[in-house]
């Protein structure tokens, strides 16, 4: 009946025009996130939807009237290898998402081994029969894809929560491809749900992927915000305990300039205040260090000593005896970053 062929036809394209509209919107906001924050993540993410939109492109022939120069070049011959490359595209965003390298050493080479398998199948693919390539490529994507199923569970009974994602992607790439397998052997009755369930499965693995790149940046978000909190915590406990702390306390750069003074260090060097203790800076570390002392303090690091304070013009009245103590802090790499003293 033509009318009932128009309307498959109808159905058949909206269905198909929806899915790879699904994919693309997918692909592109994830290639804008991917420039905005450059999480190499989302690199490999983009990588993988281009490939599998490649390859479903191949698969189901739809949009071929659109873009007919490009299958000129990369059309049926290419199938294989367009499994191929998504293949390695998913393996190296799983490895940096889930941070193998550092945290999953043995899964890490497992990963490493598959890509191995993959580069060389590239290469030998061009030689062999159309046949024998798509059935390697076919067992190669089962056992690839279980692997990472099982990669997944256990990453999650470790404890990564964002591994739930994964697993429920694969399983739902998994039974897409095990129905439709399922429909062209027979078993299952063809209908619109097992004739286009292996796109299903794709497109909710593919949202499911997504769904997890986002969820680790929020994490990462949240991380920082916590961290950031505990700094801004811890510093304004070290500002109170500084500037209230009896004891003299002082910070200077390597140039023996004073930058910071609490008030009991303004005091016991004879000063009103510490705006006018930085006033009088030069006067101030010359009375702290002789050349010889900083250049000593330099040199080794830490100073210790009891000395008698000189008087400044206009200062409070008194010889003062003090105990000075002075550290050189150095940083994460070893380089010297500042001085910090204490006077008693």
């Amino acid at each position: 009946d033509p009318r009932e062929f128009l309307i498959k036809i109808f159905r058949d394209e909206l269905i198909y025009g929806a899915y790879f509209g699904a994919l693309l919107l997918l692909l592109i906001y994830n290639f804008f996130v991917w420039l905005s924050i450059r999480d190499v993540s989302y690199a490999y993410y983009v990588g993988y939807m281009v490939t599998v939109t490649w390859f479903q492109h191949l698969e189901v022939g739809h949009g071929i009237i659109h873009s007919g120069w490009f299958f000129e070049y990369f059309g049926k011959g290419y199938i294989s290898q367009s499994v191929w490359i998504a293949t390695a595209f998913v393996i190296q965003f799983f490895r940096h998402f889930f941070m193998t390298s550092d945290k999953y050493s043995l899964s890490d080479v497992f990963l490493k081994v598959l890509l191995g398998v993959i580069f060389i199948s590239i290469i030998i693919d061009p030689f062999v029969s159309n046949i024998t390539s798509l059935l390697w490529v076919s067992v190669f994507s089962v056992l690839f894809l279980i692997s990472l199923l099982l990669l997944s569970t256990f990453f999650l009974i470790r404890g990564d929560g964002n591994s739930r994602f994964f697993i429920f992607a694969w399983l739902f790439n998994i039974t897409g491809f095990f129905v439709y397998s399922m429909m062209a052997n027979g078993i299952f009755s063809a209908n619109i749900g097992t004739m286009h369930s292996a796109e299903i499965g794709l497109l909710c693995e593919s949202s499911l992927l997504a769904f997890a790149l986002a969820e680790k940046i929020r994490k990462s978000r949240e991380s920082i915000l916590a961290s950031n909190k505990v700094f801004l915590d811890a510093s304004l406990q070290y500002q109170s305990i500084f500037v209230n702390s009896l004891e003299g306390k002082y910070q200077m750069n390597m140039r023996g300039v004073i930058t910071e003074a609490n008030p009991a260090v303004a005091r016991i060097m004879g000063f009103h205040s510490v705006s006018e203790l930085m006033k009088n800076r030069v006067f101030t570390v010359k009375n702290m260090f002789t050349n010889n002392q900083f250049r000593s303090l330099i040199d080794s690091g830490k100073h210790q000593l009891d000395q008698y304070l000189q008087e400044p013009n206009g200062a409070l009245s008194g010889r003062r005896w003090v105990f000075h103590r002075a550290d050189v802090i150095l940083g994460g790499e070893g380089e010297a970053i500042h001085v910090e003293g204490s006077i008693i």
